[in-house]
């Protein structure tokens, strides 16, 4: 198993642990202010259907009350150690990918 293929498997795990940890949780209240407004967003528009033709990366990202909810959890310090955290494996996720060949 070469190098990069398990720095691309480790940032991929650390992507997901740090990403999706927490699906299905989405109805828990973390006290974010401007929560209430999620009510006032309109429905997204119907699903298109997309052909992954090659290797490919999907990456979901939280909007701005998930992160808001999250620092309010977590205290201000240990949210920017998280994100930071993130950023750094989301880094070597993309860089590993790019040597591989994946777009």
């Amino acid at each position: 198993m070469s190098r990069n293929f398990r720095i691309f498997v480790l940032a991929s795990l650390m992507l997901v642990v740090l990403g999706i940890s927490k699906l299905g949780d989405e109805e828990i209240d973390l006290g974010a202010e401007g929560i209430e407004e999620l009510d006032t967003i309109p429905p997204p528009p119907p699903p298109v259907h997309v052909i992954l033709d090659k290797p490919t990366i999907i990456g979901f990202l939280p909007d701005s009350l998930r992160l808001d909810s999250l620092k309010e959890a977590l205290g201000e310090e240990e949210f920017y150690i998280v994100m930071d955290e993130h950023v750094w494996y989301t880094y070597l996720l993309l860089e590993t990918a790019a040597a591989a060949g994946i777009e």
